[in-house]
């Protein structure tokens, strides 16, 4: 498996990877007519602002099984918000979100930053254990009310000090 910056190109099958994982992985968890208006177009478009120095992609066999986007975390000085880790479900449990993870670790320290931040949907427990696992630890719970387009939801934001 490589680790790159994403390019155009990319933002297809980078999309397909998020959609899918989003209306698996918060089918019990957001409101289905919330999931069922998210397209794959409104994926493309919302991972097209990160290809200017804020998307990696994962490539296995010159395939793309993983992604992740960040961006500067405005809540918390001198740190960098991994805004979505995402794999394929062929790609589960072999290394590439850690990789992914290691990835945007290693640039946010070339960029300067000594910390790294995820928000966790409540609920999506996956996540939260492989983010815990890797060092992640609890900074606290807070209601977003325009994380997913005006949905309300419950997070954990978690951080890496690096």
């Amino acid at each position: 498996m490589t680790i790159r910056i994403a390019t155009e190109n990319d933002l297809y099958s980078i999309a397909e990877i998020g959609l899918y994982n989003w209306k698996e992985t918060y089918k019990s968890i957001l409101p289905c007519k919330f999931l069922d208006s998210v397209t794959l177009d409104s994926r493309i478009e919302y991972y097209r602002a990160y290809l200017n120095g804020g998307l990696l992609v994962a490539v296995a066999d010159g395939e793309i099984v993983g992604f992740s986007a960040y961006k500067p975390d405005k809540g918390i000085e001198n740190c960098t918000y991994l805004d979505s880790l995402h794999t394929s479900i062929n790609a589960r449990g072999k290394g590439v979100g850690t990789g992914l993870i290691n990835a945007v670790k290693q640039i946010a320290k070339e960029n300067g930053t000594n910390k790294l931040s995820i928000g966790v949907v409540v609920g999506n427990e996956t996540a939260e254990r492989l983010y815990k696992k890797l060092g992640a630890e609890h900074l606290e719970y807070f209601v977003d009310n325009d994380f997913f387009e005006g949905v309300s939801v419950n997070i954990e934001k978690l951080i890496w000090y690096l």
